[in-house]
């Protein structure tokens, strides 16, 4: 019975373990979902919806929040770059991101 009680225990621990970083991936998409309809404008619902897919595709947190800073305030985020407070690799990755992301989340005029 101990190791029946035991066993329940530990997979609640590991349930919870990995239900952490699962939220916190949802946080950071609901944010940079939120930042990319503040800078495109609410009818921009699908496209923000498909370059939040395209930036978790990245599975890279920092580079989302910085990601998101640059929607929030694009000024502050080239005033961050200037400052050296963008990471190089995040810089590199930035116009990469949006090159490619656009090329799959614009839809072509028809």
């Amino acid at each position: 019975m101990k190791r029946v009680v035991f066993l329940a225990a530990l997979c609640l621990l590991g349930t919870a373990s990995l239900a952490g970083p699962v939220a916190a991936q949802t946080e950071i998409n609901e944010e940079f979902l939120a930042a990319c309809m503040q800078a495109y404008g609410t009818d921009s619902s699908e496209f923000c919806t498909c370059k939040t897919e395209q930036a978790d595709l990245l599975d890279n947190e920092e580079m989302m929040r910085h990601f998101i800073a640059f929607y929030k305030d694009p000024n502050k985020f080239r005033q961050d770059i200037a400052a050296g407070n963008v990471p190089q690799d995040i810089q590199d990755a930035w116009p990469r991101f949006v090159m490619e992301s656009n090329r799959v989340c614009l839809q072509p005029a028809e």
